[in-house]
């Protein structure tokens, strides 16, 4: 049995949701609304080890040095072997947070792939789940 994290803002509560869903998979949920990179630097993920993270930043960020560090921050206290990030819309923070993923082997899955209605938000997020589903490590 697989186990997962989702960490971040509401983008990681609607994949949370939808998730559930639409996989067999349960996963650990820590996010808020509206909350930045810092603030999901500080979130309390339950004190275990998961086989996924799915993570979910920048959204609510600008991008540029605070971003960069911030999700150097949160790689280093995510408790997990393998590391899934979501790219925001925002397209410069999106590749901020490509490129440090890339560099350290992490996956990547594209918000930007999904229509979205306000430039943050899939208009599906139970497309965003079967995507993940189907990427599994």
């Amino acid at each position: 049995m697989t186990t997962c994290l989702i960490l971040g803002d509401s983008l990681a509560l609607g994949l949370g949701a939808a998730l559930g869903l639409a996989s067999p998979i349960t996963c650990d949920v820590v996010a808020k609304v509206g909350a930045g990179a810092d603030r999901i630097a500080q979130m309390q993920v339950p004190n275990r080890r998961y086989d996924v993270a799915v993570i979910s930043v920048g959204s609510n960020d600008r991008s540029g040095a605070e971003l960069g560090n911030a999700i150097k921050r949160i790689r280093s206290v995510t408790p997990a072997r393998t590391i899934v990030w979501l790219l925001p819309y925002e397209r410069r923070s999106a590749r901020s947070i490509a490129s440090f993923a890339m560099s350290h082997g992490d996956l990547l899955v594209d918000i930007g792939r999904f229509e979205s209605l306000d430039g943050l938000h899939p208009r599906s997020y139970r497309s965003l789940a079967i995507t993940l589903r189907h990427r599994r490590p």
